[in-house]
């Protein structure tokens, strides 16, 4: 299922599906926008089925209530919460507006690739390591990013291949999001979420 949010500053398409055979996704995704930032996250849920589900849930809790605090204080919010469960994998792109500013932090396989120029794509660095309560160390990434840009993030269920980069980079507008994500759901093997935004 492919669903789209649109905000005053941005254009978001997001696409999720469980695995094969399972009636439940084990990730989760989060967005939402201010008039300061615009903040998107996915957690993964170790494994799959009920339990990922749980354990991606609580993080999903968390976000919706700590949105506002900096990077590393939420993933140690995450991470206690995710205390005596599966664990989770997670990460979190925040842009603000009026500074410019991209900051980004993974811990896990959540990829993000950002796209600040038609002929430009900087791809973020996960920490290894999952969220479950255990002492973690956050990463903070920053970019300056000047005008619109686009970005990906997703989840382990697919490796994006390059020829899918430069497409999404050169792609004209919002219907093409939804066809490069289908493709992308076809050959998923695994819990997948997708999420393709345009910053205005």
């Amino acid at each position: 299922m492919i669903k789209q949010v649109i905000y005053s500053r941005a254009i978001l398409s997001i696409y999720q599906q469980p695995k094969k055979g399972e009636r439940m996704c084990g990730d989760i995704y989060f967005t939402y926008d201010t008039e300061q930032y615009i903040i998107v996250g996915i957690a993964d849920g170790l494994g799959s089925g009920e339990e990922a589900f749980q354990a991606a849930s609580q993080v999903l809790q968390c976000l919706e209530q700590s949105h506002h605090l900096s990077l590393k204080e939420i993933f140690l919010l995450c991470n206690h919460r995710l205390h005596h469960s599966r664990g989770a994998v997670l990460g979190i792109m925040k842009f603000f507006y009026q500074e410019e500013v991209v900051r980004y932090a993974s811990i896990g396989n959540i990829q993000l690739v950002l796209f600040p120029s038609p002929n430009e794509g900087i791809r973020g660095i996960p920490r290894p390591g999952y969220l479950s309560g255990k002492p973690i160390h956050v990463r903070e990434e920053e970019v300056q990013v000047k005008g619109p840009f686009r970005f990906i993030m997703y989840s382990d269920g697919f490796q994006v291949a390059p020829s899918t980069l430069h497409f999404i980079q050169s792609m004209p507008n919002s219907t093409v999001n939804q066809e490069v994500l289908r493709q992308i759901g076809a050959e998923a093997t695994d819990d997948l979420t997708v999420l393709l935004g345009e910053v205005l």
